[in-house]
């Protein structure tokens, strides 16, 4: 197992459980220099996913979907059982990217690094009308 730099109380708390691996490690490398952002598990089967979430207290949980713009079942149900996170699904080509909170809505983003940086640094909200999806800079 990975061993992942110390949290901080405020920090974003991330799961990665996207494909393919490669995308997964790049963005582990990108995310870990960001501060107020920490990548706390990395998961390759989802079905392990609550399980991490209740361990590591979870903020966020970045999953993959496939190019045809169809979401997991699994990630629905997710959200059900634990509403207090918010999903970042990103497609597996990186052309696209979705957030997800527990309400039935589901936002399309722009699948910039410095836009999803943006995202992971908000407060999980009840809805996507909470989120600022204007440019932020990356410090």
């Amino acid at each position: 197992m990975n061993s992942y730099p110390d949290v901080t109380p405020r920090a974003s708390k991330i799961i990665l459980a996207n494909q393919p691996r490669l995308l997964r490690g790049m963005l582990k490398r990108a995310l870990q220099r960001v501060p107020g952002l920490c990548v706390v598990e990395e998961i390759v089967d989802i079905a392990n996913i609550p399980g991490a979430i209740e361990r590591k207290s979870a903020n966020w949980v970045i999953v993959s979907f496939p190019v045809n713009g169809e979401i997991p079942d699994a990630i629905h149900a997710l959200l059900t059982a634990h509403p207090h996170i918010g999903v970042l699904a990103i497609a597996t080509d990186g052309s696209q990217a979705k957030i997800m909170w527990k309400e039935p809505q589901i936002k399309e983003v722009n699948p910039s690094l410095n836009e999803l940086i943006a995202i992971l640094r908000q407060p999980v909200g009840n809805s996507t009308k909470h989120l600022d999806l204007r440019s932020h800079p990356v410090s």
